[in-house]
């Protein structure tokens, strides 16, 4: 395999959807699992430091490389369906391809990360989770997975546990390490006693070695769908529906519950023109100043059809009506009012890049904080108050019910953004106060690191060192 330098032909492997820019020495494309283990020996050899990379949609940052080596894994693309029902999925597929893949099967992937162009590698390194809060990792029941030394493991779920002391290894050795009763504010690094080996390499973000491929779970199709979206007059209103809905009879039929505020509908609605998936769907109705989608999934259409009148009872009750209300039932229509769960940060991505033109060093910047759920409404005017009060640019959206929120900022200058980094640092205070998560679907990366590690004990920081020492001693990988 051959390793290339790196040359201007290359400039886009320095970066990803962070808009962060990185360096590298070299980059090669491995096809096969013997070509990516020649990569790591190479790197290893010449002293460089790998960056695996996917497909480079990550939001913080994780892919952008700091010198060394690019291993990018997109042309590990195997795919094969497989008894239980499973899904054998090198990781260089991307959710589209396996959702085209899966289409006339009676089977879905669970995990629906808003990115379709994303790599599975990708997504198992940060442990993505999309629109209806199910990580990726969890629905991993084989992985293969490159070490720094160069090997290749193939480890089942459920056969490498953590304990008190540590975790067994598949190559017969023992990684020896403190262990913790949760992952705490981060996402991923942490050693949790009873946790899979397999989940604890997820989320580890290129650090500890790289995914070569997946046997990934699948779970059958519902029969029925219906998805919601639901136009309301102020946030007190969509709060108050999320939590209403989350405790009918019902509301294990709800998959997805996403709130939208009065900044996010402006900034689509503003992009209406240049946006294709946004001509597809009607005018947001007037007076709208929030919104909430909600998707509903079963095999029963009676018990949905029950639900979806509990819900629309609900939001009359809030002084809602039918007129405020977009319906679908058909695959093709519910996609579309979930896209709006991408188009969101692709327009503020958008809106940064065209400000930092007059502004350089206008970078993108954005929280993704998990507090406890019977917070959110708390959380949510915090997070509304600090913009307000520091005169900052914002949209959030996010998983109201479970009080996991995105703020995407849109600074419009240097001062602003460091105002906003400023909030951010208060904000994720609050988060570690309330025993919540800092690092949650994206990854920490480069962008959220130096944050994140403010509020990780020290017995943590110890423990992530200690295993970094353990498996990849040499410091082959970032």
């Amino acid at each position: 395999m051959k390793i290339e330098a790196m040359t201007e032909k290359y400039e886009r492997w320095l970066g990803d959807e962070s808009r962060i820019r990185g360096r590298a020495d070299a980059v090669c494309f491995p096809g096969s699992f013997e070509e990516a283990c020649e990569a790591v020996d190479h790197a290893r050899r010449s002293g460089l430091r790998v960056t695996p990379q996917g497909a480079r949609t990550g939001l913080t940052g994780g892919a952008v490389p700091e010198g060394g080596l690019i291993v990018d894994c997109q042309g590990l693309k195997g795919l094969e369906l497989r008894e239980g029902p499973a899904l054998y999925a090198e990781a260089g597929v991307t959710l589209e391809q396996l959702h085209a893949f899966l289409r006339k099967e009676p089977w879905v992937f669970p995990p629906n990360p808003t990115e379709e162009s994303a790599a599975l590698g990708g997504l198992f390194g940060c442990n993505a989770m999309g629109i209806d809060g199910q990580k990726t990792a969890p629905w991993v029941r084989k992985l293969w997975w490159l070490t720094a030394a160069g090997a290749v493991w193939e480890i089942s779920r459920g056969s490498y546990i953590f304990d008190d002391s540590g975790c067994a290894l598949p190559e017969g050795g023992r990684l020896s390490c403190e262990t913790f009763e949760s992952s705490g504010v981060l996402g991923g690094l942490v050693a949790v006693r009873q946790m899979d080996l397999i989940d604890f390499l997820a989320g580890s973000e290129g650090q500890l070695g790289m995914a070569l491929a997946f046997e990934l779970e699948l779970a059958k199709k519902p029969d029925c769908a219906w998805g919601v979206l639901y136009f309301l007059s102020t946030d007190q209103a969509a709060m108050a529906l999320c939590r209403a809905v989350a405790q009918t009879e019902n509301s294990g039929s709800v998959t997805v519950m996403e709130y939208y505020d009065r900044a996010a509908l402006s900034l689509l609605s503003a992009g209406r023109q240049s946006t294709a998936a946004l001509q597809e769907l009607p005018e947001f109705p007037q007076g709208a100043c929030a919104a909430v989608y909600i998707e509903l999934a079963g095999d029963d259409p009676d018990v949905l059809e029950g639900a979806l009148f509990e819900q629309l009872d609900i939001f009359e009750g809030l002084g809602g009506s039918e007129e405020q209300t977009w319906a679908a039932s058909e695959r093709y229509e519910i996609d579309r009012l979930r896209k709006l769960r991408h188009v969101v940060p692709e327009l503020a991505n958008g809106k940064i890049d065209s400000l930092s033109q007059a502004v350089p060093g206008l970078t993108r910047l954005s929280s993704d904080l998990k507090g406890p759920a019977e917070k959110a409404g708390e959380y949510l005017e915090m997070y509304r108050g600090g913009i307000a009060q520091r005169g900052g640019h914002a949209v959030i959206y996010g998983t109201a019910a479970q009080n996991r929120f995105h703020v995407n900022f849109l600074p419009e200058t240097l001062e602003e953004r460091a105002e906003c980094e400023a909030l951010m640092a208060e904000w994720a205070a609050r988060a570690a106060a309330d025993s919540g998560q800092i690092v949650t679907e994206n990854g920490a990366g480069l962008l959220k690191r130096e944050l994140a590690l403010r509020f990780v004990p020290e017995a943590v920081k110890r423990q992530i060192k200690t295993v970094k020492e353990a498996l990849d001693p040499e410091g082959v990988f970032k």
